[in-house]
């Protein structure tokens, strides 16, 4: 669902990108959500220079947990 929000509602679908993220963040389709709706709100919103690095942080932890679990 929160893939169809990314177009007309970033801000929800972000929520529940989180929400999937930090209730399973070993979840690789949790991991790949959090990636792309935080992708999506870096190039695509005037967000500030801090939300941007608070999402790029959160997309290094779950990419980097997608590359533990390909090990």
């Amino acid at each position: 669902r929160a893939r169809g929000l990314i177009a007309t509602d970033i801000v929800m679908a972000s929520h529940m990108a989180d929400w999937a993220w930090y209730g399973d963040p070993g979840n690789a389709v949790a991991q790949r959500l959090l990636i792309d709706v935080y992708a999506h709100r870096i190039v695509n919103t005037e967000a500030n220079t801090q939300e941007i690095l608070a999402w790029l942080e959160a997309m290094t932890k779950a990419r980097r947990l997608q590359l533990s679990m390909a090990e």
